[in-house]
């Protein structure tokens, strides 16, 4: 299976190299792909190619492909109750096999299965059809999940039904189950808890309650990254036993006011977490010790034992809190997972950082000190003045100066008194006494060279601050002051900047760094103490992870992040009291996710701007609310009540907000969604998938749809909405450039209940633009004959486009005809975004024909037509491309530094890439001597985009090879050849292996041989020339044959352009090292000549 995944995105050419490279000691595994592949070319895809409709409207019914032992079955009949075994090797919605029995119920049953589309294993449940009443209640809530895409929630992938069963398609996720038993130890429980409470807390904010939350809902894998499983059928779960007269959840595990049939709720869920907690530590659940029958009595009127009676020796904050998650009451549990997670894992957050505030302050702060000078250090709450103390103590120890560091002390003089000796304190009668006693003792100990550092006064004692006061005088005191008063360092946030030295990865092409700073930066106003504490959560929910001392995470889990804003809670808890409107507007601040002011805010909470600003100035002093430039605020903390009240209150002001948020606002879905208005959904989606792929992204695009197409599918109201998001879905399909996305789109349309013309046309589309896709451009045109867009602009620009894009893959005339009929369309609409789009595809025309200035000139025009950044920024790579083919590099390098800008504007790895390479090989033929780049390099590696891989690849291996660093780019031209051979780029690997032979691969005379023979047969001269030179070096000499044929293949390139450089050589070099003069020889008529005598097109696009 894997191997027919990876092979069906290649291009039809280049599918038996790979499958022979790969696999070529297998013929079992051969014979089985090509048996596939002979079955997917006479289908089109997974799905089977529909049939017209019938004039009902009805649809055809589309059996599933018998692939691998694959057979259809009716899924409603299957018994799960009784025997989920036998829905083993059945088909769910045409597309997901049942492997495995994963677990099974009274609401039906679990299976591991395949997912025949996208090539992975999935987890399946099947609703029992009893549950199935329940649809529309979690409708909203499998929305807003699969919206939030949280970590360490369960990734909801589809959901449906079939013949009257649910169904729900999640990640599969593996792992141990939560632990039952620790041995009563709280540190290897801890960051298990946290990460618990993190993910929980992220479905509360976003208005869903678990219902189900116990031990085995919630795998750990073998890195400690935690999963919270069981999401999308608690309501089904509930209802079925709320139907027997039980409760929702596991009985275990249920707050006593289940057992009474009240509504679950964040309360129920919380004391969830503490039975989880009190059973891993003590081994065994409260309540559960006696009769069986008596379990709901004790569990509603007996409150449980303290933790602390099971395992002795716990801290405090943890069985005052274990305690309290245990009350009987809800009212009087903690209010939000954020404040469980404060009140466990106390000011620590389970990561230390390297010092990132600024080494002058330190170096001053430590040469005042070594003067005998004293030292006041100030800054707000949060601002890093304790880890600013430490750092200094640090500095001074290893210059052999010794320090004392008070951080707390909760009694009198606690911290000191190890100064005086017992008799000495045996002889005080009042703390006046001491206190004079413990000024004389230190006075003699500062004079010895003791530096003494007092942290913030707040947990201090008054006497031991007042005697440090006292001391400031005698020698060097540094001690931290409150905000706002006088200081002699003062310190403020971390710059981003700052932030950046924190994370591993590439700014070249991914901005990661950067990227990742900045939403650090974001999130936490910069305050040291929120960056420890954010850090920690982003590595606890899998996120990111350490190593070697730097954080590193990938462009996806970025992609994440700023997506969900604060749904990826910090569980940085509002220290202190607030007033109810405090509470109210912070919480208020967390919705708008940095997207709004004070006059959101006002209409928001429909109160005056006087009643916000006086609010939110003490918000903004205690460092829970940060106040941009612009006037956006963000949230840096939450109301420890806030998701307490999610259920009652978030729909209500959600729905509020969705209101006074402009159609496309960031964030407005999921406000939709939250407040049940599932009927907006789809126009909110088809607007923000239109502005992502405009941007360029692509992936967000496409999740953006789809996620519209679960909201609305099944809704009967919602049936022209839907056919609106598969024409959106089309053309993300179309622009991702991929068979898989196209097939997915397929899938989507086979979902469709009611298959009319206008479903029938876009299945045409997608079939006819997956086989374009594939290579097979005959094929494509045929099934295009039968569509006929009408006047539809949507529909027919996706049909001319690809009409076009099945003609490059066809003959030239074929691609000619196709240009032609876009070209009049396009004058008839008077669209300038459909005229953009011919332009860009008479570009293609005339790049394929050879005239490389003109397709230059018309991608040149696509730029400036189009209105899409993503197309924009197509057109600028494109007409630079064409210019380096045409010897004009000064331009080319102009819009090639335009497309660099635009690209990493809007953050496009593919194309900043495709940019970089361009750069790098404009800068290579004016013969640059640069050294190559292997930081380019090595960011290429992670694209998994093999065809730019190996163009980078191949340019740095020249530059290498240029610079006499043969090792070098004998490695990088392998690394080429290898990247090409995947997507059976064959003359592209043949020149790649070509230089690695001069570079010192031993290849062998056979070897060699076959390049040879493989520069014979490739009809692009430049390259067969450029192999044969690069030959000549590796063997010394070229035989009679391969020269004559280099001499042949010279002919149909203008004298003119010999000198200039190419790849890696220049026709002259070539002959050069042939032993073959440069003079011109008779020349037989240029290539271009030659193709513009094919081109049809007589007439150009006019304004």
């Amino acid at each position: 299976m894997r191997a027919f995944c990876e092979v069906i995105e290649l291009p039809a050419e280049g599918r038996s190299p790979f499958l022979e490279g790969e696999y070529g000691d297998d013929r079992e595994v051969l014979e089985r792909v090509h048996r596939l592949l002979e079955r997917h070319a006479s289908l089109g895809s997974f799905l089977l190619e529909a049939t017209r409709p019938d004039p009902t409207g009805e649809r055809p019914t589309i059996e599933p492909l018998d692939m691998v032992g694959l057979f259809p079955a009716n899924a409603g009949e299957l018994d799960l109750t009784r025997d989920p075994s036998a829905g083993l090797g059945q088909l769910v919605a045409r597309r997901y096999r049942l492997r495995d029995v994963l677990g099974s119920g009274g609401f039906g049953a679990v299976f591991r299965a395949d997912d025949l589309l996208a090539g992975r294993s999935v987890a399946v449940k099947l609703i029992h059809p009893r549950a199935g009443r329940m649809h529309e209640v979690f409708r909203r809530e499998i929305a807003a999940l699969r919206h939030l895409r949280l970590p360490g929630v369960v990734s909801l992938l589809d959901e449906g039904v079939e013949d009257g069963l649910a169904f729900i398609v999640m990640e599969e996720v593996h792992g141990e189950h939560f632990p039952s038993n620790v041995g009563g130890s709280w540190e290897r429980l801890e960051p298990a808890a946290l990460a618990l409470l993190e993910a929980l807390g992220g479905i509360h904010w976003a208005g869903v309650v678990h219902r189900d939350v116990k031990p085995s809902n919630v795998l750990l894998d073998g890195q400690g990254i935690l999963t919270i499983l069981d999401l999308g059928v608690a309501h089904e779960a509930a209802a079925l036993r709320t139907t027997g007269g039980g409760f929702a959840g596991t009985p275990l595990y249920a707050a006593p006011e289940l057992f009474e049939a009240r509504s679950a709720s964040v309360a129920s869920d919380l004391y969830a977490v503490g039975v989880m907690l009190y059973r891993a530590l003590a081994g065994e659940a409260p309540h559960e010790r006696g009769p069986e029958d008596q379990f709901v009595d004790r569990r509603t009127d007996v409150a449980p034992d303290s933790i602390a009676e099971a395992v002795p020796g716990l801290a405090p904050a943890v069985v005052e809190t274990i305690d309290a998650l245990l009350s009987r009451r809800p009212a009087d549990r903690p209010r939000s997972a954020a404040e469980v997670s404060a009140r466990l894992s106390g000011s620590g957050s389970g990561c230390t950082l390297p010092w990132l505030g600024s080494s002058g302050d330190l170096e001053r702060s430590a040469a005042r000190v070594l003067a005998g000078k004293s030292l006041d250090v100030g800054g707000g709450p949060g601002s890093g003045r304790t880890r600013f103390l430490r750092e200094l103590e640090h500095r001074l120890q290893a210059q052999g100066r010794r320090t004392l560091l008070i951080e707390s002390s909760s009694a009198p003089f606690e911290a000191l008194l190890s100064f005086l000796g017992s008799n000495e304190v045996a002889s005080a009668v009042t703390g006046e006494d001491v206190s004079q006693l413990l000024e004389r003792a230190l006075a003699r100990q500062l004079d010895d060279g003791l530096v003494l550092l007092c942290d913030d006064p707040g947990p201090i004692d008054r006497w031991t601050i007042a005697l440090v006061d006292a001391l400031r005088t005698r020698g060097p005191v540094v001690r931290v002051v409150g905000e706002g008063a006088p200081a002699d360092i003062l310190l403020s946030t971390l710059p981003t900047q700052a932030l950046r030295g924190l994370f591993a990865g590439h700014d070249r092409i991914f901005h990661t760094r950067t990227d990742a700073a900045a939403e650090l930066a974001g999130r936490t106003g910069g305050l040291a103490r929120n960056v420890e504490c954010e850090l920690a959560t982003w590595v606890r929910s899998g996120l990111a992870r350490w190593e070697g001392g730097l954080v590193s995470m990938g462009r996806s889990a970025l992609s994440r992040l700023a997506s969900t804003g604060h749904a990826i809670p910090s569980m940085r808890v509002a220290r202190g009291s607030l007033r109810p409107s405090q509470a109210e507007l912070l919480w208020a601040v967390e919705l708008l996710g940095g997207g709004g002011g004070v006059e959101l805010l006002t209409r928001l909470l429909r109160c005056q701007v006087w009643q916000v600003e006086t609010e939110l100035g003490d918000l903004v002093q205690r460092g829970l609310v940060r106040r941009d430039p612009d006037g956006s605020l963000r949230a840096l903390a939450t109301a420890a009540d806030a998701w307490g009240q999610v259920a009652e209150r978030q729909a209500a002001l959600r729905g509020r907000l969705a209101d006074l948020l402009a159609p496309g606002a960031p964030g407005r879905v999921l406000h939709l969604i939250s407040a049940g208005r599932l009927g907006e959904v789809a126009q909110e989606a088809i607007l923000v998938a239109g502005r992502a792929l405009d941007g360029g992204d692509v992936r967000g695009a496409w999740n953006t749809v789809v996620e519209g197409l679960a909201v609305v599918r099944g809704s009967e109201r919602q049936l022209d909405q839907e056919r609106r998001l598969l024409r959106v879905l089309l053309d993300v399909g179309l622009a991702s450039a991929t068979g898989s996305k196209l097939d997915e789109v397929l899938y989507h349309l086979a979902r469709t209940e009611t298959y009319d013309a206008e479903v029938a046309l876009i299945e045409a589309l997608a079939r006819a633009a997956l086989c374009g896709m594939q290579g097979d451009g005959a094929r494509a045109l045929r099934l295009l004959e039968a569509v006929d867009p009408g006047e539809d602009l949507g529909l027919a620009m996706a049909y001319h486009s690809i009409r076009t894009l099945a003609g490059r893959y066809a003959r030239l005339e074929d691609e000619a005809l196709a240009v032609r009929g876009a070209l009049a369309w396009a004058r008839r609409t008077r669209d300038r975004e459909a005229r953009a789009r011919a332009c860009e595809q008479l570009g293609w025309l005339r790049y394929r024909q050879g005239r490389f200035a003109c397709a230059a000139a018309h991608h040149a025009r696509t730029a400036r037509l189009t209105r899409s950044a993503r197309l924009e920024l197509s057109a600028l790579l494109n007409s630079a491309s064409a210019l380096m083919e045409a010897h004009r590099l000064e331009q080319a390098k102009d819009l090639a530094e335009r497309g660099l800008d635009l690209a990493a504007r809007t953050r496009h790895p593919i194309q900043e890439a495709r940019a970089l390479w361009q750069l790098r090989t404009l800068a290579y033929r004016r013969g640059a001597p640069l050294a190559p780049d292997l930081e380019l390099a090595a960011a290429a590696r992670e694209l998994q985009f093999p065809n730019i891989e190996a163009l980078i690849f191949l340019n740095e291996a020249a530059f290498a090879w240029r610079a006499g660093s043969n090792e070098v780019a004998r490695d990088l031209a392998l690394a080429a050849a290898s990247s090409w051979s995947r997507v059976g780029r064959r003359w592209g690997q043949m020149l790649a292996l070509a230089l690695a032979a001069a570079s010192g691969d031993v290849r062998g005379a056979d070897g060699e041989a076959e390049l040879v023979e493989q520069a014979r047969a490739c009809p692009i001269p430049g390259m067969a020339i450029q192999t044969l030179g690069l030959l000549a070096i590796a063997r010394g000499s070229l035989d009679h044959g391969a020269r004559a044929h280099l001499i042949d293949r010279s002919s149909a390139i203008p004298r003119s352009e010999w000198a200039a450089t190419r790849e890696v050589l220049s026709i002259d070099e070539a002959h050069a090292f042939a032993g073959l003069p440069s003079s011109s020889p008779p020349e037989r008529g240029s290539l271009r000549a030659q193709s513009e005598r094919l081109d049809p097109t007589a007439t150009e696009l006019r304004p």
